[in-house]
């Protein structure tokens, strides 16, 4: 029995946390410039013309990675 489940979460909820696009978080994820762990969920389809698994993010990672990004203030442009 596993009593300590892993909490995944979608990007959308990602977006929604860290204020970048969905579109966004899948470009960090290709280019892997972001310290955000991500598994891909279900059945690979045989000729599909792209990956139609669902991403997942592990919820500590974003949690962790919001909390090593403070911000306090804004810099002039």
């Amino acid at each position: 029995t596993n009593t300590n489940p892993i909490a995944l979460v979608t990007p959308e909820t990602v977006s929604e946390m860290t204020g970048c696009s969905v579109k966004t978080l899948a470009n960090h994820r290709y280019r892997g410039d972001w310290p955000l762990r991500f598994v891909k969920l279900g059945d690979r389809k045989p000729n599909a013309k792209s990956d139609t698994r669902k991403v997942m993010y592990f919820l500590s990672d974003v949690q962790k990675f919001m909390r090593n990004r403070p911000q306090f203030g804004t810099e002039a442009v």
